[in-house]
């Protein structure tokens, strides 16, 4: 009997919080892989599925030990970096993918020494100014050996660019994978509603932000802008929010008056059906990023947030970083704004809002985008391409 050919994923942080590399081991599950996931623990979430194929092995380092000082913490990279090395060696992949600069680092040429090939597969751009002396060390590492692995990927070809020229690599050798959703051929029914119960008025349309929230999403624009939106319209805040900044956001709300349009709400970890459900919600999305660093600069294609608004026929409100305006505007799913102007926020949500025609013809574009390029399993096509070409060679030299 011929054994699958096997891929190990190799994160830190749980699968769960990182959809694109759950649609990756799904994918890959289902073209005839032996996937497996290592990572420092379970997810300690909510019992809730996050969509992840139960023919996904799992491994766990356990090397996340509480740690408050500089040597705990350092303690706590080697364990990992020791457990995750002695893990390659036994299962013996033909495929390694490494999540990020301090995964990369802890790998080392282990994967290469094992006979392995080995991808990089970076969701953020390492950059100087990160903090942490542990991830600084990493992001020199991945610098001065770019030249390790056989595969680097990137969501957003700026991402790819900013590396490439740290690292001395040709750009144009990294692979570009959009963090999209799966094809989503139906769309739910919208459960925003049924879940805000009386928070929510009646005939109030939504203008919904979800995800991370913290400074430089854009929220504070929003809300500055929000006397000038359509007196019914509301701003719904969906993701986790830190108190120290749910006290500074409450204040400018506050100080605006608009405390009784602006709703937060943090449902917990959901379901992809439940979080698409709330999403599909929306009449509009809110994803506007402020360029502070590098990674929000160059977010047109790595938000997963715009492309699940575009999966669900939601139309966006977007920032003017590069290669937004071609994709949101030149596709006609929304507009771009300058992510520090008031009138521009106020006037893109009154034409959106305002015209019902327009936003309809906007919903059915982001639809035909998502279901024509912008999905995951049109994106990593390429990808999973060059991994099932590696297995082939390895298969054939060994006959």
């Amino acid at each position: 009997m011929t054994s699958l050919p096997h891929v190990l994923f190799v994160l830190r942080p749980p699968v769960e919080l990182y959809p694109p590399s759950v649609n990756q081991a799904n994918i890959l599950v289902e073209q005839g892989f032996q996937v497996s996931v290592a990572q420092e623990s379970p997810f300690n979430g909510a019992n809730v599925d996050a969509g992840l194929s139960p023919d996904v092995k799992r491994y766990y380092t356990n090397s996340n030990t509480e740690a408050c000082s500089l040597l705990g913490r350092l303690a706590r990279v080697a364990l990992f970096r020791s457990r995750i090395r002695r893990l390659v060696r036994q299962v013996r992949p033909e495929i390694v993918v490494g999540f990020d600069a301090e995964v990369a680092h802890s790998l080392g040429d282990s994967p290469k020494n094992c006979g392995a090939r080995l991808v990089w597969h970076f969701h953020e751009v390492p950059e100087s100014q990160q903090e942490g002396y542990s991830v600084r060390f990493a992001n020199r590492y991945v610098w001065r050996h770019a030249q390790l692995p056989d595969l680097i990927v990137f969501p957003d070809p700026g991402r790819a660019s900013v590396f490439a020229q740290d690292a001395g690599i040709d750009a144009t050798t990294i692979r570009i994978v959009a963090n999209c959703p799966r094809p989503v051929q139906d769309a739910p029914r919208p459960l925003l509603r049924e879940a805000l119960g009386g928070r929510l008025p009646t005939k109030a349309r939504v203008v919904m932000y979800h995800g991370a929230v913290g400074p430089d999403h854009g929220l504070e624009l929003a809300v500055r802008s929000l006397p000038r939106w359509p007196s019914d319209a509301v701003f719904v805040i969906k993701g986790r929010i830190r108190p120290d900044y749910a006290a500074r956001l409450g204040e400018l709300i506050q100080h605006t008056g608009v405390r009784d349009r602006v709703i937060l709400f943090d449902p917990g970890f959901q379901t992809v059906h439940d979080h698409y459900a709330m999403i599909a919600g929306a009449d509009v999305g809110w994803t506007v990023l402020e360029p502070v660093s590098n990674a929000w600069k160059y977010s047109a294609l790595a938000s997963n947030k715009r492309f699940e608004c575009m999966a669900l026929g939601v139309p966006l409100i977007a920032d003017q970083g590069p290669l937004l305006p071609e994709l949101i505007e030149g596709n006609e799913c929304g507009f771009c704004i300058p992510h520090d102007s008031v009138e521009a926020a106020a006037t893109a949500v009154n034409r959106l809002l305002g015209d019902e025609s327009l936003r309809h013809h906007m919903a059915q574009r982001c639809r035909q985008l998502h279901l024509s390029s912008y999905n995951y399993d049109q994106q990593f096509k390429a990808v999973a391409e060059i991994l099932r070409s590696w297995t082939a060679e390895q298969k054939a030299s060994h006959q």
